[in-house]
């Protein structure tokens, strides 16, 4: 049985046009749903005139979260790949809900990657949608560029990277005066980079280049941080190194 109810108090209408989902006699317990709020309403009498009334409102909403996507977890297969145009990585998603007293996967959500900088690669297929278990996986493949992929999931919490590594030494660049004065210090710059572009810097180990210097007789020039005429030096970040000759 359905009834019209309206709930009252200090004048102000707090439950109105709803329906009795359930009443009890015994209990005094109703159960009013009104929009999108559920109105659990228990009253006893306490003497004469006076009732004592308890309300309990709990919000639809989070129910309805339930199964809404809204934390992504992103990993690849492959901690570095080459920025050489053919390398690719399997990249896997994991789609949770976080809702309180929820905490569980996602399945059959439809989610849409992206990656931070279109140079440094693509994913095939850029919108996949999660399995039973709340998984799915696309290939993210390479470009020509080196960094740092950063693989999103716009609307959803978390991210993933994927690390893209330069070529094989392919390009050395030296700078340096055009003259130096006998007997005085002439600095040397040194830039390496792979066929690309890409520094060859040390972000997935060093780099140790071999450098030899000579000059008209009596080859009394030579690498002034050893006196000699051949140097091991180490690439920094930017794939460069200096020495004074």
């Amino acid at each position: 049985m359905t009834y019209n109810f309206q709930f009252w108090h200090n004048n102000r209408v707090f439950v109105q046009n709803s329906k009795i989902l359930r009443f009890s006699d015994y209990e005094h317990i109703f159960i009013v749903y009104n929009l999108k709020r559920l109105f659990i309403v228990s009253t006893m009498r306490a003497n004469a005139g006076i009732f004592i009334i308890i309300f309990l409102l709990f919000l639809v909403g989070t129910v309805g979260a339930v199964g809404i996507p809204d934390t992504v977890s992103i990993l690849t297969d492959k901690p570095w790949i080459i920025a050489n145009n053919a390398d690719q990585s399997t990249v896997t998603i994991y789609v949770t809900n976080t809702t309180p007293g929820y905490s569980g996967s996602v399945p059959g959500a439809r989610i849409t990657l992206l990656v931070n900088d279109n140079a440094l690669g693509t994913l095939t297929p850029q919108t996949v949608t999660t399995d039973s278990g709340g998984y799915a996986t696309t290939i993210f493949k390479v470009k020509t560029k080196s960094g740092v992929a950063q693989i999103t999931a716009p609307g959803l919490t978390g991210s993933g990277i994927q690390n893209i590594d330069h070529g094989s030494a392919y390009h050395v660049v030296f700078t340096h005066p055009l003259s130096g004065t006998v007997a005085t210090l002439v600095p040397f710059n040194v830039s390496i980079t792979d066929q690309y572009g890409n520094p060859v810097d040390n972000r997935r180990g060093n780099h140790i280049i071999s450098l030899h210097v000579t000059g008209p007789a009596p080859g009394d020039c030579g690498f002034n941080e050893a006196n000699v005429h051949d140097i091991f030096l180490t690439l920094d970040a930017n794939g460069m190194t200096s020495v004074n000759v």
